[in-house]
């Protein structure tokens, strides 16, 4: 191109440029020009923000499309900028030519050519990036000032709205205490209108008559913020109670004035005096109520502790086997009766200051073990580690009130339980200081659970108090437990504290002093054991740290494993060395590797064979003892572990050793052999290893495992489907029950997780059965489980022999050389899965009676709910006990939701216990739950409201019923 052309275009170029204060249209006049008349490939200009930059123009458009050439672009923007001293780069683009031009304080230019430049035209182009540069920063600027003004528009806005439309009176006055200007609401408060009181003393208007003595104008003009309550006059001279709060107004820097807010608290300071009266009846009320009850606590326990004591005379006789379950059920319900009456009566007693301490001497290492044993129940089916810790160093024989002291520990542990998912109960107790005749305890006890805002610390400790006061809340309880506790840590001379966040657990904590007995008993272990060698295996490692503490004050000498992997290489290294422990102690549930498998492979080397292996398992009670001996184990404890126990197991395990190993295998068989429950048939050729029940009912989920204890070696629960999917990517599992309706994520989604899950690791030809359990049993509903992926469907209420029929249709039993379950539903049987599940469901379907009526159904259809539990009078107690003891709780969460008219809610809540009530045989509870549920669907709260009142009468039937028919077969419920 000639000099003459490039000085016509750049000319072109440069009026394009020219008379624009918007970027986007200054750029959109000259961009297109550089690619037309400079015959440019593409070019784009870009701002610079910070590290990073903005494109503000590319053509083609094409070329801000991906995501890549982007990126491409504000590199190439950077390595411009990087060249300092220069004004230009130009550098390769593929087979292009890439020219970049610097825009100080703003950007830079990039143009792109087939061909380079002529040297001469970049010298006479840099005048024109230079104007470019200039002018769009002009618009910037421009840009950034009209933004700035749209801002103080809007803000402007906002106050004028707020100052116009706020609940409270407003008035702004100058330096000198002149009003300038007020809101309605002021005027609607006190009177005046503006025009009336512009430039009058705002003090003289709010106060015509000067009967107050503080004014808060003058503080406000000294430059202070002021909130005071005052009294305040009206127009008409009526005196209002008001919050006043206001503060200085600044102009330029410059005191101008100040604003003023009332808020009128007149009702407020009336309510609060009616509350400090009503207050006051109230505590003297509180306080004639304790005192009656503390004077009543002999006349109510007296009749309680004869049917006890009579109960205990009868355990004595001779009795039948079937007589002796029923008087074990007798026990626990008085004994729960017992407690419950004196947990109200010790509350009562603590406010009146009549409770007293009976010191005892006992044993404070047993006690404490015998507290987490028993709370080991309450933990049966969730993933929590019950872990008790004696300080070995301790003395243990103490004298002081140890029944105090367990409803203490009780209490803090039962809490724990309560709020804690999964993870670890931690009871420490350590001696902080001994002396001769006395010794100073902490107790504390910590758990991994939903943690306590700091600002309820102080607040859980009050009566009748809990963490969460929202009608969704998802933990019961009257909130006495850790004030009653808080008051008998002060009266053994302690004080009850917290440690806690929001999900980072809690711990709860004291110190009390207690004299020490004078025959305290040796702490020493028998001699044998001294100089032993030991391997202690945990993933735990809490319980790692006080199992190997207690094996040291032994005087064995311990190596500590985390892992079964760990623990297989340590035994591999001893025996490169030709040594061996002479006891190994491991955890059951472990990841990856659990105790049991590690075990099998330790026996199958002889070199390891006399070995005595130990199992500690927080599970227990969902293992069969025969398992642990079929791995090789010689005896195993529940956790939380009593060290008296663990050394009298390695006692035994050790002179078992020495009488000969034979004896224990026979038991082992004796005991599989005891262990195995009468079942249906059909199901006795099926074992499954691992079955995964997703389900948010407790009731429902009890049912469903007490249903399979005979069928599964280890069950595993989740109470939503989120839960279950993540449980199901981190285990193997050979089976899963599905509810389809849970929270957060129902059963259909989980099961489409579950396939997704399974493909990407291509297990498509190798997929678990999905048995979905759902109360609903309409065609529809079916074919949404069989399209979500699941491979079968039961309805609700359960029964096991259908559950067993169903889990029998998908399985076979084959043993081979690992002993492994096989699966029926090989790919080949893919092809018509579908159509044999509808079928065998629809045939099920045809079999059950007629939908009744409601004049029909019964109040507790007892011989279905027997039957549902194969006449196990043990089982079905349990399960009715749970019932009922829920269903007030679940009646009151149904009308909270209708109270708020929450639809959700009320749904939710009415679903819950309508499936409860259909495994429980609750049958018109179950349809006024129904009714419950359709009318809020259709926002009838009239209905829901009137079906909630025939709930709550139907639900005392019901328990009449229920008490009835099980006191009329013995059992007290």
């Amino acid at each position: 191109m000639r000099s003459e052309l490039y000085k016509d275009v750049l000319l072109e170029i440069a009026l394009s440029i020219s008379g624009e204060f918007q970027i986007d249209k200054l750029l959109q006049g000259c961009v297109p020009l550089f690619l037309r008349k400079l015959d440019c490939i593409s070019c784009a200009v870009l701002s610079q923000k910070g590290d990073t930059f903005d494109i503000e123009m590319v053509m083609p458009r094409a070329m801000a499309a991906g995501d890549n050439l982007q990126q491409d672009l504000k590199s190439r923007a950077q390595d411009v900028l990087s060249h300092v001293n220069r004004e230009w780069v130009d550098s390769p683009w593929g087979n292009r030519i890439c020219y970049g031009f610097i825009m100080p304080e703003f950007g830079v230019l990039l143009l792109i050519r087939s061909t380079p430049f002529e040297k001469y035209f970049i010298n006479e182009f840099l005048p024109l990036v230079k104007m470019l540069t200039r002018a769009c920063r002009s618009c910037i600027e421009v840009r950034k000032r009209l933004e700035a003004e749209q801002l103080v528009l809007t803000q402007k806005a906002h106050f004028e709205s707020l100052f116009t439309n706020t609940n409270d009176a407003m008035v702004y006055f100058d330096e000198n205490n002149k009003i300038f200007n007020i809101n309605r609401r002021f005027t609607a408060m006190f009177g005046y209108e503006l025009d009336e009181i512009m430039g009058r003393d705002i003090n003289l208007i709010v106060d015509p008559e000067q009967k107050e003595r503080e004014y808060g104008s003058k503080r406000i003009l000294s430059g202070k913020n002021i909130e005071m309550e005052a009294v305040r006059y009206t127009r008409t001279g009526k005196a209002l109670n008001v919050l006043l709060k206001g503060g200085p107004v600044h102009v330029k820097g410059r005191l101008s004035g100040g604003y003023a807010i009332y808020s009128d608290i007149t009702e407020k300071k009336k309510a609060e005096v009616e509350l400090i009266e009503a207050l006051k009846n109230a505590r003297a009320a509180s306080k004639a109520k304790s005192e009656f009850l503390a004077n009543m606590s002999h006349e109510i326990r007296t009749p309680l502790n004869g049917v006890v004591s009579m109960i205990n005379l009868i355990e004595e006789t001779e009795l039948t086997a079937e007589q002796r379950d029923y008087l074990d059920m007798a026990v626990v319900s008085a004994d729960s009766l017992l407690g419950i009456i004196n947990d109200i009566l010790d509350f009562s007693k603590i406010e009146a200051g009549k409770m007293e301490l009976a010191a005892r001497k006992f044993d404070l290492e047993y006690e404490s073990g015998r507290v987490m044993a028993i709370l080991s129940g309450r933990t049966m089916d969730r993933d929590i580690e019950l872990i008790t810790r004696f300080d070995v160093n301790a003395p243990r024989m103490v004298v002081a009130d140890n029944l105090r002291l367990r409803q203490i520990l009780f209490n803090l542990g039962g809490n724990a339980i309560k709020f804690t998912e999964s993870g670890y109960i931690l009871l420490d107790i350590r001696c902080v200081h001994k002396g001769s005749d006395h010794a100073r305890f902490r107790f504390s006890v910590k758990d991994t659970g939903i943690g306590i805002p700091e600002e309820k610390h102080e607040e859980i400790f009050e009566h009748f108090t809990q963490a969460d006061y929202s009608s969704t809340r998802r933990f019961g309880g009257t909130g006495l437990g850790l004030a009653t506790s808080r008051h008998l840590t002060r009266i053994m001379g302690g004080e009850l504290k917290v440690n806690s966040s929001p999900g980072q657990g809690a711990e709860f904590y004291f110190e009390i002093d207690m004299p020490l007995a004078s025959d305290q008993e040796p702490g020493k272990a028998p001699p044998a054991l001294s100089g032993l060698n030991a391997l202690v295996v945990d993933d735990n490692k809490i319980n790692l740290r006080i199992i190997s503490e207690s094996l040291k004050s032994w005087g064995i000498e311990i190596k500590q494993a985390q892992s079964a992997f760990q623990a297989l290489d340590i035994l591999k290294e001893m025996k490169s060395r030709d040594h061996k422990p002479d006891i190994i102690i491991t955890d059951h549930a472990m990841p990856e590797m659990d105790g049991l498998e590690m075990a099998s492979i330790i026996k199958k080397d002889n070199y390891w064979k006399d070995i005595p292996l130990i199992a500690l398992s927080s599970f227990w009670g969902n293992v069969k003892p025969a398992k642990f001996y079929e791995n090789g184990f010689s005896s195993f404890l529940p956790k939380p572990v009593n060290r008296s126990d663990l050394m009298d197991v390695i006692i035994n395990c050790l002179n078992g050793l020495k009488e000969g190993c034979q004896q224990t295998e026979k038991n082992a068989q004796g005991r599989a052999h005891e262990n195995k429950s009468p079942g249906l048939s059909r199901s006795r050729v099926i074992t499954l290893k691992n079955v995964l029940v997703a389900e948010d009912n407790h009731i429902n989920r009890k049912s469903i495992q007490m249903m399979l204890r005979d069928l599964a070696e280890d069950i595993k629960f989740a109470e939503n489907g989120l839960q279950a999917v993540d449980m199901f990517k981190k285990n193997t599992f050979e089976l899963i029950l599905m509810d389809v309706q849970m929270p957060i994520m129902d059963g259909l989604d989980a099961a489409r997780e579950i396939r997704k899950f399974e493909t990407e690791q291509g297990k498509f030809h190798r997929q678990v059965p999905i048995i979905a359990l759902t109360a609903n049993a309409m065609p529809g509903d079916r074919e949404k489980c069989i399209n979500a992926g699941m491979t079968d469907y039961i309805t609700k209420p359960v029964r096991k022999k259908n559950l067993m029929d169903i889990i029998s249709a998908h399985y076979s039993y084959t043993k081979g050389a690992d002993q492994q379950d096989v699966f029926k539903n090989e790919a080949q049987q893919d092809a018509h899965k579908v159509q044999s599940v509808t079928r065998h469901q629809s045939d099920k379907n045809s079999q059950q009676p007629p939908e009744m009526s409601a004049s029909e159904k019964m109040i507790f259809n007892s011989r279905e709910f027997i039957e549902r539990y194969e006449n196990d009078l043990e089982i079905a107690a349990e399960i009715m006990n749970d019932f009922l003891e829920d269903m007030p709780g679940a009646i009151s969460r149904i009308k909270n939701g209708a109270e708020s008219k929450d639809e959700h809610v009320t749904d939710r809540s009415a679903h819950k216990l309508k499936g409860s009530a259909s495994y429980i045989g609750a049958e018109i509870i179950n349809q006024i739950c129904e009714d419950i549920m359709w009318s809020a669907l259709m926002n009838e709260w009239d209905n829901v409201r009137s079906e909630i009142e025939k709930l709550e009468t139907e639900s005392g039937r019901f328990q009449k019923e229920a008490r009835a028919f099980f006191l009329n077969k013995g059992v007290t419920i």
